[in-house]
């Protein structure tokens, strides 16, 4: 799993859309066997722990506190809430306590200098992938 994350992450930073902030489009993978979680750091949170991965596991899991269990896309999420944490929602959060997942692998990644503001890009990957709308995380 982690060498799948981490061809992911080398390959987005290989992208100008992704090496800028906010990405100009959409870098998941398409790839349906594996839940995805991306972070995008931009150098303008001053925060040191969101330079490693400890910080950006800790940020998705932050999303715990807006989420109201419940099944996915219940209106199980408080995004007033997430939107106070800098996050899209609560999906980060609920994949990774996904009762089905068993595995996990993480990636990490520079853009090249110059590209443009994101500098890192974090990838994990889950499987089996999870956040099915309507069912329970857990």
């Amino acid at each position: 799993m982690a060498a799948v994350a981490q061809a992911w992450a080398d390959m987005l930073v290989t992208r100008s859309d992704v090496c800028t902030f906010p990405p100009q489009t959409d870098p998941h993978s398409g790839n349906h066997s594996y839940g995805e979680n991306i972070f995008f750091w931009n150098g303008a949170v001053d925060d040191p722990e969101a330079l490693d991965v400890f910080g950006v596991v800790d940020g998705w899991a932050a999303e715990a506190d807006c989420y109201t269990y419940g099944r996915i896309g219940s209106n199980d999420c408080d995004l007033a809430c997430t939107q106070a944490i800098f996050a899209s929602g609560c999906g980060h959060y609920t994949q990774i306590v996904w009762r089905g997942s068993s595995e996990v692998g993480c990636g990490y990644a520079s853009c090249p200098s110059g590209s443009g503001d994101v500098t890192k890009v974090w990838v994990c990957n889950y499987f089996p992938v999870g956040n099915y709308v309507d069912e329970f995380p857990y």
